[in-house]
């Protein structure tokens, strides 16, 4: 009888946290209002579309809809079909206690895994959310003399086909000729942070981009960085390696097996760049990199508001700075409000000693809750 009654009231505790979170989403909501965007009206074609659909608790939806988009690419490349065009997100738009979400691809015939779809056309109203790109920071201190050369490194092949930028790079001072526009915010700011944990407010950044799960440097990580590189080498120069991680079980990060570790792997390119161009770069890479590259997508990283720090030292030693970047948060009154995002500035395969890497989180506001302590949404493992 015991044991029943404590299930119950766990179940009722848990039921109490998520409806608490809820209610934290509705007053920011209420507070700061929605996001402004212009609405314009399209006539959609019907398209046949492979799906992919988990359900859980609405608090989920971040890693929900990233679990969906792993499994489908998964099933895709599996398939041997290419995606031909962006992929379709599919949201409900109240808060039940379990929601369903899905991702969807358009495609020519069945794929094992999914289940085929039609999405009927019509009228359709379409939402752009405007990008906001954060200005030059004038005052932040830099060395005259060093200019961001994102073409430095890329000669280089590491041994395991994973160029990354010299140690040696760095950023503009006063008087230094303009750094290049890539990707949406400027190279100077994406690319730069401060060896203490420092708030900052960051615009978006288009690139190349693969989803997988798997241990850093383990078979499936190593296979879609190979694939990565493939696709960006026939655009030119590539950027450093960033990554987003995320972990799918309701367990602190450091807890779960490296195995489980899910990650978005990005390469940032020019934003006006053609997605004709990236589509002929994707067929040229397939016979040297395999059909690994058809899970390489072109997509838009959003980033607002973080926390960031440079690491400088081993990968392994990462947790210390994180612990550091987290009391910075706490003091500030924020929480984590994404997923943790890191960029490899160095060489992965150079002295572990010399490597640096800037940690970035975004965050918000922890929103009081009748005395409740806020949460770490998205709370996620850095790559070692």
């Amino acid at each position: 009888m015991a044991e029943t009654l404590g299930e119950v009231k766990a179940r009722l505790e848990a039921d109490v946290r998520r409806r608490t979170r809820m209610v934290a989403a509705l007053d920011r909501i209420l507070t700061t209002g929605l996001p402004a965007a212009e609405v314009r009206l399209v006539t959609e074609p019907s398209r046949r579309v492979a799906v992919v659909r988990d359900v859980g608790a609405p608090e989920r939806v971040a890693e929900l809809t990233s679990a969906c988009i792993g499994r489908l690419l998964r099933a895709l490349a599996e398939a041997g079909q290419p995606v031909r065009s962006p992929l379709i997100g599919l949201f409900p738009l109240d808060f039940t206690p379990s929601i369903a979400v899905a991702a969807a691809a358009e495609v020519d015939a069945d794929v094992a895994g999914t289940t085929t779809e039609v999405l009927p056309g019509g009228p359709a109203r379409v939402r752009h959310a405007p990008r906001a790109v954060r200005p030059h920071r004038a005052d932040r201190a830099r060395a005259a003399g060093l200019v961001r050369r994102p073409w430095a490194h890329a000669a280089r092949a590491a041994a395991r086909g994973v160029p990354q930028r010299s140690p040696h790079d760095g950023t503009g001072a006063a008087g230094d000729p303009p750094d290049d526009q890539v990707g949406g915010t400027r190279m100077t700011d994406w690319y730069t942070a401060a060896d203490t944990p420092e708030p900052v407010e960051l615009g978006s950044a288009v690139g190349l981009s693969v989803t997988g799960r798997g241990e850093p440097g383990g078979a499936s990580y190593v296979d879609s960085v190979r694939a990565l590189y493939a696709v960006a080498g026939q655009l030119g120069p590539p950027a450093p390696l960033e990554g987003r991680w995320w972990v799918e079980v309701d367990r602190p990060p450091f807890e779960v097996p490296r195995e489980q570790w899910c990650w978005h792997l990005f390469l940032r390119v020019p934003e006006d760049i053609d997605p004709g161009a990236m589509e002929q770069a994707r067929r040229r890479a397939l016979a040297g990199a395999g059909p690994t590259v058809n899970r390489v997508q072109l997509v838009t990283w959003h980033e607002g508001r973080c926390v960031q720090v440079m690491h400088h030292g081993p990968y392994a030693d990462e947790p210390r700075t994180l612990a550091t970047m987290d009391g910075f948060m706490r003091s500030a009154g924020l929480v984590h409000a994404g997923m943790h995002h890191e960029i490899y500035l160095t060489d992965v395969n150079g002295p572990p000693a010399q490597a640096r890497t800037i940690l970035r989180q975004p965050v918000r506001e922890l929103a009081p809750t009748n005395g409740t302590s806020g949460d770490r949404d998205g709370a996620q493992p850095q790559s070692t």
